[in-house]
C-alpha cells in the first residue's frame, strides 16, 4: 500500500463532493459554463479513483515501479488541480485567470497516464525476470 496516495485521493474525492454539491444549487448560470463544470468534475473523479487505486496497490510494486507510481500519482495529483481547478474557476466566475493552466494540466494527466504505463511495464518484466 502506499498510503500517502491513499489519503491525497480521498481529499480530491472529499474536495469533488463539496465542490460538486456547490455547482449543483444553480449558481453557475450559463449552460456551456455548466458543462465545463461538469467537465471539470469528471476528469477530478476518475483521477481521484485513480489515486485511490495507486495507493492500494502501488506498494506491491519495488524498485522502479514504484518510484514510477509515485511519479504518476504525483502528475494525477498536480494535472487534476490545474486542469480541473482552472475550469472550475472559468466556471464559477467566467474568467479565464491562467490561460495556459488548463492545456497545462491536461498534459500532466496525459504524462502521468504515460508514466504509469511505463511503471506498469517495468514492474511486468521484473515479474518475468
Amino acid at each position: 500500500m502506499l498510503p500517502v496516495w491513499l489519503f491525497l485521493g480521498a481529499l480530491d474525492g472529499v474536495a469533488l463532493v463539496v465542490i460538486g454539491a456547490s455547482g449543483s444549487h444553480g449558481v453557475i448560470a450559463d449552460v456551456d459554463l455548466v458543462r465545463l463544470f461538469a467537465l471539470a468534475a469528471d476528469y477530478q473523479g476518475w483521477h481521484a479513483v485513480v489515486l485511490v487505486a495507486i495507493g492500494f496497490g502501488g506498494g506491491r510494486a519495488s524498485g522502479g515501479a514504484r518510484w514510477l507510481m509515485h511519479l504518476a500519482a504525483a502528475a494525477f495529483l498536480v494535472g487534476s488541480v490545474l486542469f480541473s481547478g482552472s475550469l472550475y474557476l472559468h466556471a464559477f466566475t467566467g474568467v479565464v485567470l491562467v490561460p495556459m493552466a488548463t492545456p497545462l494540466g491536461g498534459g500532466i494527466l496525459i504524462l502521468g497516464w504515460l508514466v504509469l504505463a511505463a511503471a506498469a511495464i517495468v514492474w511486468w518484466r521484473r515479474a518475468d525476470g
